[in-house]
């Protein structure tokens, strides 16, 4: 009998310190990026679809500045912090990389401050200079919170990561709802995101100062931004096919026309942040796991892991929304219903193409990924051209659809080219079989709600 359960002991204790790992991670990072989606209820009750649609505008804006400023930084530290000898290689990688986010914060960040008034202008909508004040400057101190709560992600130190988390969230949260009860509607909700960000951003750099200083040495400031470079091309690309279509769609559609598609969007957006308890764990440690003993074998196990969890978490979130959205917001939002499977289909593509990529990564250059996401990108650029204008918002899934599906093809045989990894592929299909009927399900159960 001892015998017996020698395996499940060990697997166990194998298991025990990633899982309490990761359920911190996953509790900090779904309320920090879930806070959307909790206060949704709130905002389609106190903000009609013109006023939500023109808060999707602003923050779609928020998506691509903070990927100038952050310059793919952070995934520069987990690689080269990753793959460092010792400790002090590793805080001093931190503090060049955390030295070079502040002043990339400073030499994009003000001038697209002193630039709010003609970015206004350019946005589809009604959105005000003032508005776009306050995103920007919450984008700004992109570098004083991103790269630190890498590091702490890095370090294990995920209790750290938790309270920091709970703090933002609860100011934001509790303001919000106090600015919105208010009147102050779609300013009141940005001033409440820039206002929790200034005090977590002020908290960290302290943190950091205390532990690393400040200082850089800039023979490795290429390295760094030849790494994070493309990272931020990459993350470019992808803003195109999540984030340009919104802003497409209001210039075409208004913004109230608009708000519908945003919301269900929103909703999908769950499926990237209940997969955070496993992706905060397994992406900064992926790299190191390669240099292990049997490092290929457990690589390819613990991608498929995560791959599968992503199914069933598109599943989930494709039978349940279509109920939230019945039951939560007014009846000018329920057309989004009918948009979350072809979105649930497209995130399961993204989120499997993340996962089953690491091939493209293991070089000490990001070359192979910008390409790959560019090229996908131009493709997205082309088909809104071709599609939004005559077939509005099914135009924008079906362009949307189409690029992560390839983006997904391509991610993979690539990937496999560089670095085979023994993937088993047969239970994907299944769970993903399941994922499909799940979704379907949602669609049914809302259509007799209905009823």
């Amino acid at each position: 009998m001892a015998l017996s359960l020698a395996a499940p002991r060990r697997a166990l204790l194998l298991w025990r310190g990633p899982l309490q790992q990761a359920c911190y991670y996953g509790l900090g990072i779904v309320l920090m990026k879930g806070l959307s989606l909790f206060m949704l209820p709130v905002f389609t009750a106190y903000l009609v679809p013109a006023e939500y649609g023109r808060l999707e505008v602003v923050l779609a804006l928020s998506g691509l500045c903070s990927l100038l400023i952050g310059f793919g930084l952070s995934e520069a530290l987990y690689r080269y912090a990753g793959l460092a000898t010792s400790q002090a290689e590793r805080q001093t990688v931190m503090r060049n990389v955390f030295s070079l986010s502040l002043l990339l914060g400073l030499f994009f960040g003000l001038p697209l401050l002193a630039m709010a008034e003609h970015i206004a202008a350019l946005l589809p909508g009604r959105a005000s200079a003032f508005e776009v004040r306050l995103l920007l400057l919450a984008v700004t101190l992109e570098g004083c919170i991103g790269i630190p709560l890498a590091w702490l992600r890095m370090c294990d130190r995920a209790r750290q990561f938790f309270w920091l988390s709970v703090s933002k969230v609860a100011v934001q949260a509790l303001l919000t709802f106090y600015l919105l009860a208010n009147g102050f509607g779609v300013t009141g909700v940005l001033l409440a995101g820039t206002f929790s960000a200034l005090l977590l951003a002020g908290w960290l750099f302290f943190d950091c100062w205390r532990q690393f200083g400040l200082g850089l040495d800039w023979r490795r400031v290429p390295e760094l931004l030849s790494y994070g470079g493309p990272m931020m091309v990459s993350g470019f690309a992808g803003f195109i096919l999540a984030g340009l279509d919104r802003l497409w769609l209001a210039a075409e559609l208004g913004e109230a026309g608009m708000a519908p598609y945003a919301l269900a969007c929103k909703l999908a957006l769950a499926c990237g942040i209940l997969m955070q308890p496993f992706a905060l764990w397994w992406y900064p440690r992926r790299f190191a796991l390669l240099q292990e003993a049997n490092g290929h074998q457990r690589a390819a196990q613990l991608a498929v892991l995560g791959s599968a969890l992503a199914l069933l978490v598109s599943g989930t979130v494709g039978l349940v929304a279509p109920l939230l959205i019945l039951w939560l917001t007014p009846g000018d939002y329920h057309q989004a219903i009918v948009l979350l499977p072809w979105l649930m289909l497209a995130m399961a593509c993204k989120h499997l193409a993340e996962l089953l990529n690491l091939g493209c990564y293991v070089d000490r250059n990001s070359q192979l990924q910008m390409h790959i996401n560019v090229a996908t990108a131009l493709l997205a650029v082309f088909a809104y051209m071709l599609w939004i204008a005559p077939y509005g918002v099914l135009g924008a899934l079906w362009a949307m659809l189409l690029c992560y599906a390839l983006r997904l093809l391509l991610f993979f045989v690539l990937s496999q080219r560089r670095l085979y990894l023994p993937y088993r592929l047969l239970p994907l299909f299944l769970v993903a079989l399941l994922a499909v009927l799940m979704t379907l399900g949602g669609q049914w159960l809302a259509a007799g709600v209905e009823r």
